[in-house]
């Protein structure tokens, strides 16, 4: 009660007080009972009618109990039980609109009708008419005008340092930097439950209260498509617990699905499932990402946490996504511009947000780049691409291609190593004497050797080869073309052999590797082990696919039938894939292409310089022939 109980009723903006009252109301705040007063009025004979969004929806009154303050009509809507659900409306996808009739109440011994629309809204999302607050001026330093709504001349800004982002989530070693928050009673990674690596993050309900973990740090694009791809696993799940991939661009203070899925009272997910969003929507706002698991109070729900129960997440790769590092947000300024001096050699965008009454900050509007890092001078490369596997004879010979791209010419290294193997600590079952051919795209042989003799060369792999040995070398010099080696033992010898690829002028940029592949029969059971080397200083983007059911279209009726994918950096599984689902990238590189829905593999990732491995497996219990392929993306 307010301090006007009792006495004269104060002005109101109606003739009538309603609770939701007429116009916009969040959704929080409208339950299942609704209610309309009058001074005086009788409702004794008065009746309801309702629409949502102008469909008729039930409306329900209770009985009238007059002489407790002013007289009030109450009904439930929408022909909900609200002696069992006192729940507050769902949120809505966009904006609802009820509209509202009283008819025949009595007032003053007259019949009165009464209209009103109440609108429930999400505050959390903003309206078509209310667009991010954008910011406009200069490349470089100098002045940035704000574009202020009318509603408010008070705003902040800041600065945001950008950089390109590398690398997936996986649990692999631990938390990995994301942020829970969770109840106790088990444990975020799970080592018990993945779809590649060492672990996942597991979601569990031990408590009512909403489970999530949140990406370390904030995202942002420019433009173009961005999207999150994940595995999930949703077990035992009630229909009142929800697994959520959510986006906020107020830094956490709300939060929008991105994806959902609610449990289905039943065991779930038996395994891993391929789940992805988009994040074009986003382009241009700085973001950060969590994965929540949500539970609906008035239904039941699983408390337990053991494995098979609640959500898992695993390899969580993000597309065409940099890293956002905001400055210190400055202080609250009246007016519509600021000025900012950038610092060079930085990736820096500028934000502003404005001031409900000068104090309430609204989210941070759209991300101008006013400063681009100088190019580097030594950008990311493919630089190498080896396998190690069987060579057998046929179809079962080691073949590597290469495609090489740009102006000039090229020297390049091919290895065909046998007894070298032995320097690795294979010490049995080698190929005694491989052969190694180069063969142009149309078939025709163009450079052999069988038992190399020099020295030149040596130094390029993961081990030296002696002088004098059997295995195989050869140095190229070459412009941009398509060619592939292939490695099998003189007098149809089959043993363990490593075939490899490398670029030994990798400072030369005018010309480069933009592709590399390798093709391997693997036995059921075993892992084929390819390594990469990425050159350079900064990040490159790359699509990666195992290919096996693709084969078949180019005649290769020994394929591997499922082939699957893990990358690796060190011991860290960074990213992986078992069935294509259809994502872009399944046309990059050269034919055959996969299916939709294939069960070929294909990863795209960006990776940091440095070395890494892809670990090549089949599901099922027969073998095949497998084909992997690295592409820089276009």
């Amino acid at each position: 009660m307010d301090g006007y109980y009792g006495t004269t009723r104060p002005a109101v903006r109606d003739t009538f007080v309603a609770w939701p009252p007429k116009g916009y109301v969040p959704y929080h705040v409208v339950f299942p009972r609704w209610s309309f007063s009058y001074p005086g009025a009788n409702f004794s004979a008065a009746s309801v009618t309702m629409t949502r969004d102008g469909s008729s929806i039930q409306a329900t009154p209770e009985p009238i109990s007059s002489g407790v303050g002013e007289n009030t009509l109450v009904w439930v809507y929408d022909g909900l039980d609200a002696a069992t659900n006192s729940s507050a409306h769902a949120k809505p996808a966009s904006d609802t609109v009820y509209a509202v009739r009283v008819s025949n109440v009595i007032v003053g011994g007259l019949a009165n009708t009464f209209d009103y629309s109440v609108t429930v809204f999400d505050p959390a999302t903003g309206a078509a008419d209310d667009p991010p607050t954008s910011v406009t001026g200069p490349t470089g330093a100098g002045a940035y005008t704000v574009a202020m709504p009318s509603y408010t001349s008070y705003f902040q800004w800041r600065a945001v340092t950008t950089a390109a982002f590398t690398g997936s989530y996986g649990a692999e070693g631990g938390l990995q930097g994301v942020e829970t928050s969770t109840t106790s009673g088990y444990s975020v990674v799970d080592t018990s439950t993945k779809a590649a690596g060492a672990a996942s993050y597991h979601l569990a309900h031990t408590s009512t209260a909403d489970q999530s973990f949140t990406l370390p740090g904030s995202f942002t694009f420019a433009g173009g498509s961005a999207s999150v791809a994940f595995k999930s696993r949703l077990g035992w799940a009630s229909t009142y617990q929800v697994a959520r991939l959510q986006v906020s661009v107020d830094e956490g203070a709300s939060w929008v699905d991105l994806y959902t899925q609610a449990g289905a009272d039943t065991s779930g997910e038996h395994s891993f499932v391929s789940r992805s969003a988009s994040l074009d929507a986003y382009a241009g706002r700085v973001f950060r990402l969590r994965f929540a698991y949500t539970f609906t109070s008035g239904g039941i729900y699983y408390p337990q946490s053991d494995s098979g129960v609640g959500w898992n997440v695993d390899s969580i790769t993000l597309t065409n996504l940099s890293t956002a590092t905001p400055e210190t947000t400055s202080s609250t300024i009246q007016g519509s511009s600021f000025s900012y001096t950038y610092q060079p050699g930085q990736s820096i965008g500028l934000q502003a947000r404005t001031l409900m009454f000068g104090t309430y900050p609204t989210a941070w509007g759209t991300l101008n780049m006013v400063q681009e890092p100088t190019p580097s001078s030594d950008p990311g490369r493919l630089i190498a691409l080896a396998l190690r596997g069987y060579c057998g004879s046929g179809s079962q010979v080691l073949i590597a291609g290469y495609i090489i791209s740009g102006s000039g010419s090229k020297r390049i290294v091919v290895r065909g190593v046998g007894p070298g193997l032995i320097k690795q600590g294979v010490t049995s079952g080698t190929l005694v004497d491989p052969l190694l051919k180069i063969v142009n795209f149309q078939g025709v042989e163009l450079a052999q050797n069988d038992n190399w003799s020099g020295t030149d060369g040596s130094a390029y792999g993961p081990a030296s080869l002696d002088a004098g040995s059997k295995d195989s070398v050869l140095f190229l010099t070459s412009g941009a073309d398509i060619k592939t080696a292939q490695v099998s033992g003189v007098g149809n010898g089959t043993g363990e052999a490593m075939i490899e690829v490398y670029d030994t002028e990798p400072s030369n940029q005018n010309i480069r590797f933009t592709a590399l592949s390798v093709r391997a029969q693997l036995d059921a059971g075993r892992i084929l082990i390819p390594g990469l080397i990425i050159g350079g200083s900064t990040p490159k983007t790359l699509i990666v696919r195992a290919l096996g059911p693709a084969l078949q279209k180019v005649g290769v009726t020994d394929s591997l039938a499922d082939p699957k994918i893990t990358l690796f950096s060190g011991s860290t599984a960074i990213a992986s894939n078992d069935n294509w689902s259809g994502e872009d990238g399944h046309t990059i590189g050269l034919q055959p292409y996969p299916d939709a829905g294939s069960k070929d593999a294909i990863i795209v990732t960006t990776l940091s310089p440095g070395n890494y491995t892809m670990h090549i497996s089949g599901n099922g219990s027969t073998g095949g022939i497998v084909v992997v392929e690295v592409y820089e993306m276009p």
